[in-house]
């Protein structure tokens, strides 16, 4: 695997790629006038370890279950009063399968988990929407 640079003009991206074709095909993917080639070796991209893609994955796990509470915090408070304990059993009771995921980093897994929950009072489109963006924009990276 060897870094490609995907150029039009001033505009540069660096990704990496099997082949050489691959990524011309990625750069004809984008428009008319992108070209591939390789990138010199100073800007070759180093693959992370297994262990650096872990503590990421795990890290982006941590920060979407925080984004949700703030989010789910603020909701409430927006309507003047906190959940009571049986709505927040609910709520812990919908979402523990994702927490699950998202907590030991695995981001595919959790993005099917969320892609399958049903859209309710717990989980509106938009929340639900808002969140497999994120979650594939992440893993759109690797």
């Amino acid at each position: 695997m060897n870094t490609y640079e995907i150029k039009k003009g001033k505009i540069k991206y660096f990704k990496n790629f099997p082949s050489l074709q691959e990524a011309q095909n990625f750069a004809d993917s984008l428009g008319t006038g992108y070209t591939a080639s390789l990138a010199p070796e100073n800007e070759q991209i180093q693959p992370i370890t297994g262990a650096e893609r872990l503590a990421l994955d795990k890290a982006f796990g941590v920060f979407i279950i925080d984004e949700f509470n703030l989010m789910n915090r603020a909701a409430n408070l927006d309507q003047g009063t906190p959940m009571d304990l049986a709505t927040t059993r609910l709520v812990d009771a919908k979402y523990k399968e994702l927490k699950g995921f998202l907590l030991i980093g695995d981001i595919v897994q959790a993005e099917q988990a969320l892609d399958e929950m049903d859209v309710d009072v717990f989980l509106p489109i938009e929340l639900k929407t808002l969140f497999l963006s994120k979650i594939n924009n992440y893993l759109a990276q690797y």
